[in-house]
Order: structure tokens, then sequence, then C-alpha cells
């Protein structure tokens, strides 16, 4: 099963490379493009830190380390989030997760190999790493083994916040196929706008809610404002006991919604396989 699994993950990797295998404008197209619009999520935030030197508290260092960390996060995020997998309430909505059911794999094994694209879909992740290398020695962080274990650990809690608030709000299209087919774009829209702001001076009705129905702290302030200033103590830990949290209400009610898709199904289809 594990070799199987990896060949799934190698075969839709390799359809990855298709845009690069034929060259051309259409590589470059794709490069630039992708960069560009992973950029201009985080643009705001870097051009208010150059022209301010700082941001609620925040040096103009802390926050493109912050920016870097946001990066990486959705970046591992998006190298498995290909062919729709990222954006679960489409598959749902259209009946494509019926594609995936009758797979001889584990839905989240099946979905993971679907998603996987770690050639076409890895600008972020590139862009999130270089901006790390370059900002943690000139930033408030004091490196150690043990600063890059929990660097690494808050990495991968952030990726499972990203996933599963989608996976959540994903989740109702399983209840209302047709009103919420792209409710998982507005979500996702609301993690690049939101992610890569620091959080400090926010009101606290506000920063309860971006922290809770909206956890896009958990993403990038909190994380980045535990491994820079409060290294040592439960701050670091924070985040990733709020991702199991979350991934756990999350497995609960996907699982609720997939057991009343079991029996009612896809109504986007007619008998003869006709898109309503």
């Amino acid at each position: 099963m594990v070799n199987s699994f990896g060949s799934l993950l190698l075969a839709n990797g390799r359809l990855g490379l298709e845009p690069f295998l034929r060259g051309g404008w259409q590589a470059l197209g794709w490069v630039v493009g992708e960069t560009v619009i992973n950029l201009s999520t985080v643009a705001a935030t870097f051009f208010l830190a150059t022209r301010f030197d700082s941001i609620g508290g925040w040096g103009v260092n802390d926050l493109y380390f912050m920016l870097g960390f946001v990066l990486v996060a959705r970046g591992v995020a998006n190298v498995f989030s290909g062919r729709n997998v990222l954006m679960i309430s489409r598959k749902i909505a259209r009946g494509q997760l019926d594609h995936v059911l009758t797979q001889p794999l584990p839905l989240w094994k099946a979905l993971a190999a679907e998603g996987f694209s770690p050639f076409d879909l890895a600008v972020t992740l590139a862009l999130g790493i270089g901006v790390l290398i370059a900002t943690v020695p000139n930033s408030s962080a004091s490196p150690s083994v043990y600063w890059y274990v929990i660097l690494a650990l808050n990495l991968a809690a952030s990726v499972i916040v990203v996933v599963s608030y989608q996976y959540m709000w994903g989740s109702l299209a399983f209840y209302a196929p047709r009103g919420a087919e792209e409710v998982n774009t507005t979500s996702f829209s609301v993690t690049n706008s939101l992610s890569g702001y620091p959080l400090d001076a926010t009101p606290l009705p506000v920063k309860g809610i971006l922290l809770s129905i909206i956890p896009v702290g958990f993403i990038g302030w909190l994380p980045s404002r535990s491994l820079l200033y409060e290294p040592v103590g439960f701050g670091p830990w924070l985040t990733p006991v709020f991702s199991i949290i979350l991934a756990l209400l999350t497995v609960f009610v996907f699982r609720k919604g997939l057991k009343r898709y079991a029996h009612i199904g896809s109504g986007r289809y007619s008998d003869w396989g006709h898109r309503r």
C-alpha cells in the first residue's frame, strides 16, 4: 500500500511537469502568473513594512519573517491542492467526489495523491523558503536546534490549519451543493488576504474572530510572534494544540457530511449524466 501510494504521488507529480516539458511561453507564463498571484497576497504588508520600518511594534525584518512563514505554510498546502483538492466544496458540489470514493484507497490518501503537484504549484513554497532563509539571521529570533524544531512544528501546524479551515467550510457543500459550490473560493481568499498581518493592535473582539471562526491568526501572526519573542514556554505550542483541535473538529464535521452524501449522493447530474 505504501508503494502504491508513493507511485500515485509520483504519477500525479509528473502531470504537474507538463507545462514545463512543453516548454516555451506556456511554462514561463505559468511561473510568472503564479509568482505574481502569490506575491500580491503579501505585497501590502511588505510595502507597509518597507515604508514605515515597523507595524504594530514589529520591526521590518520580523515582519519579513512572518511573511516568509505564511508563504511556506500556504505553499506546503498548495503543493497538495491541485485538481480542486483544497477547494473541496467544488468536488463535493459537482459530484466529483464520487470519482475519489471509487478508488481502492482511504479518502485522505486518494485526495492527497490526486492533489499532489510539487512542480506547478510550488512557487509559493519556494518564495517562502527563500524569505525565511534571508530573514532569520536579521530578525529577533534566537536560532538553536530547539528553535528550528519548533519552527518546523509550527509550520506543520499552520498547514493543518489552512487545510482544516478549507475542509470545514467546504463541508457546507454536502448540505447545499449549488449554493456552497464556491464557498472555498471565498474562504481561500480570506486566508490569503488576512494571514499576513500582525494582529497585536487589533481590537479584542476582532482578534477573537481571527483566532477562532476565521483562524488566520494561527497561520502567520501567532506562531511567528511566539517564535520571535517567546520561543521558550507554552507560546510556541499554542498553534500545534489549536491545529489538532481544529483538525479533529473538521474530521467530525466532514464525516457527518460524508454520511449524508452516501445516502443522498449528488443532485447535480440527471439519470443520463448531464449536469444540472
